[in-house]
């Protein structure tokens, strides 16, 4: 993969041994089942309209923020 970042995370052992499991009966490395439960939660989010709502709130306000820094 180009472009990549290394991204720590800490979970209980619990979590983490059920994570290993569930990658390992899905054929995949861990880090692939971590980078697909991402890409989904991402998906999901941009089908939340709550979120979408409170995304643009955001970029509204740095559009005010970023246009005053370049005056």
């Amino acid at each position: 993969m180009t472009g990549t970042r290394a991204t720590t995370i800490r979970q209980d052992a619990r979590q983490a041994a059920e994570l290993d499991a569930v990658a390992k009966v899905d054929g995949v490395s861990t880090s692939e089942a971590i980078r697909v439960a991402i890409a989904e939660h991402i998906d999901q989010r941009r089908l939340d309209p709550d979120f979408l709502a409170r995304l643009q709130r955001i970029l509204d306000e740095e559009r005010v923020v970023l246009g005053r820094l370049a005056q």
